[in-house]
């Protein structure tokens, strides 16, 4: 308990800070007791396995004759997966119900939707009324991922080159030297998009969208090819990363990953899906 009650906040109140206190429940991120968290939510997804054996949840098959897919999680970030009928979605809210008196959190409704496919909208209604979810539907987002039911085109990468622009126009404003750029080029833009690299395919538009972006932060670059300034320093270049070989790095890295982690349930339902006869 000294790990949680030896802590001191101070909240913002009316733009003013507020009078120091110490919390006596609750554990904070990046404590040495987080990973409890993760063992609690490791109960969560127990029960729901639990439920699936029992026949009381039957999940989403993705293949004809694959396995039922009922939940993802990622730390406290959770999808549940289900049939539309009002006693699967009765039998999420209940073992949501029981974790949260067994864990002593609750569900966060303001951030939790519901999206349903192909469904009557009185069965919509019904489920959202159980949950006490909000309804929602396509394009939405997933641990910062478009979650779409169009093809993936430059509008999902819109927010990730957005986000590179306002850095730029806050950097316009300092005069800072050709090194000063460099570092601030190396560590923030070409950063920003890499968790993107790694999860989707870029077209060549964004690519070359990238490139101008980074090219904007110092003019004088634009006076020499980019196979140059992408050179290690060693030969002459200013060793920035080629977007373009990044993004292919980044995918091959995926491909790999799924013939080398095939026992993981994300490969086994890429295999299913897209590669049964390989």
């Amino acid at each position: 308990m000294a790990l949680v009650t030896t802590t001191i906040f101070s909240i913002l109140l009316n733009g003013a800070p507020s009078r120091l206190f110490t919390p006596y429940r609750g554990l904070r991120q990046g404590d040495p007791l987080s990973p409890f968290f993760v063992l609690m939510m490791e109960g969560l997804g127990r029960a729901i396995k639990l439920a699936n054996a029992e026949g009381r949840i039957q999940g989403i098959k993705l293949t004809v004759d694959g396995a039922a897919n009922t939940h993802l999680q990622f730390v406290d970030d959770k999808m549940l997966q289900g049939l539309p009928i009002v006693r699967e979605a009765r039998t999420i809210k209940q073992i949501l119900n029981d974790f949260a008196k067994a864990a002593g959190i609750e569900v966060s409704l303001s951030k939790s939707n519901v999206f349903s496919f192909n469904t009557d909208i009185a069965i919509q209604r019904n489920i959202t009324k159980i949950l006490v979810f909000q309804r929602d539907q396509l394009p939405s987002k997933y641990l910062g991922i478009s979650f779409t039911n169009k093809p993936l085109n430059k509008e999902v990468w819109e927010p990730t080159i957005n986000k590179m622009q306002d850095k730029i126009k806050k950097w316009t404003c300092r005069s800072l030297n050709l090194a000063g750029h460099l570092v601030l080029t190396q560590d923030v833009l070409q950063a920003i998009p890499i968790y993107m690299f790694s999860t989707l395919p870029t077209s060549k538009g964004v690519t070359q969208k990238i490139k101008s972006i980074q090219g904007e932060v110092k003019k004088e670059w634009a006076l020499v090819a980019w196979d140059k300034i992408c050179k290690p320093k060693s030969h002459d270049g200013l060793g920035l990363h080629d977007p373009k070989i990044i993004s292919k790095v980044s995918g091959a890295k995926l491909w790999w990953r799924w013939i080398k982690e095939s026992a993981t349930p994300w490969a086994k339902i890429w295999k299913q899906k897209y590669a049964k006869n390989w």
